[in-house]
């Protein structure tokens, strides 16, 4: 079976999000994964100078609105393997890692999932992934923990032939194969529109825990959150008061 670059930017676009909890990667599906998505795909040449966080590349054509829709896959011979990369299990990485192991194996891929313990661990996931290029992998699905710091070990991959998608975490990389995201600039955004009306005429002082600095998505939704204020006029109104003491890791004693 020969999966190229869009064939798994669609595999990353169709998984099921669940918030089933992944004890490992054994997984039974008991119903069919969704049959149709409508996804939101962007065309053209990546051009990483007309890229601004929380914004796809100036360079690519788009939201082009489609609906795609799961095709039957005979069995690959030899199977292909596929690595995911994720930067921790907790919180939503439960869902997306049990999407990619029911999708994997919906499709008859042999699928290895290597999750960091968290997001300090930037080293271990720069390791993780020159490990899986050793070991043989036909394909990567990446989330990183960096937005910038994956690079030369991106460029170092696609440029041996092994194609990596982007899933979740945005990130910079100028020669990645392709991008499955979630906007997280809008739900910040969208945040905001939600506190400005709930406020009225009120003021408001506002902590905000966006994540963890430099991750991408983290900064994304303080970037959207922050532009509500700026677009309606409101940042004498609503006042974010944690300035100095916003970032840090996802889990809980963190937060």
């Amino acid at each position: 079976m020969l999966i190229n670059k869009r064939s798994l930017l669609a595999f990353c676009a169709i998984w099921t999000l669940s918030l089933s909890a992944v004890a490992n990667v054994s997984v039974v599906i008991q119903e069919p994964i969704g049959k149709e998505q409508q996804v939101a795909s962007y065309y053209g040449v990546y051009d990483v100078e007309s890229k601004e966080l929380g914004l796809p590349a100036k360079s690519l054509r788009g939201p082009v609105i489609e609906q795609w829709q799961d095709q039957p896959v005979a069995s690959a011979s030899p199977m292909y393997k596929l690595a995911v990369l994720v930067p921790q299990l907790t919180d939503t990485w439960q869902a997306f890692s049990y999407g990619a192991v029911a999708e994997g194996k919906r499709l008859g891929m042999s699928i290895s999932l290597f999750s960091e313990k968290s997001y300090l661990h930037f080293g271990d996931q720069k390791r993780r992934l020159r490990n899986v290029v050793a070991e043989g992998y036909n394909g990567i699905i990446l989330s990183s923990i960096s937005y910038k710091k994956m690079d030369s070990e991106v460029a170092a991959v696609t440029n041996s032939g092994i194609p990596i998608v982007a899933m979740a975490n945005d990130i910079y990389a100028p020669t990645i194969s392709g991008k499955s995201l979630v906007s997280f600039f809008d739900m910040g955004f969208k945040i905001g529109l939600h506190l400005a009306d709930e406020m009225g005429d009120d003021s408001a002082k506002v902590a905000f825990f966006p994540g963890p600095k430099g991750t991408g998505w983290s900064d994304d939704s303080l970037k959207g959150f922050l532009q509500v204020l700026k677009e309606q006029d409101l940042e004498d109104k609503i006042v974010v008061v944690n300035q100095d003491l916003m970032w840090g890791d996802t889990r809980q004693v963190m937060q």
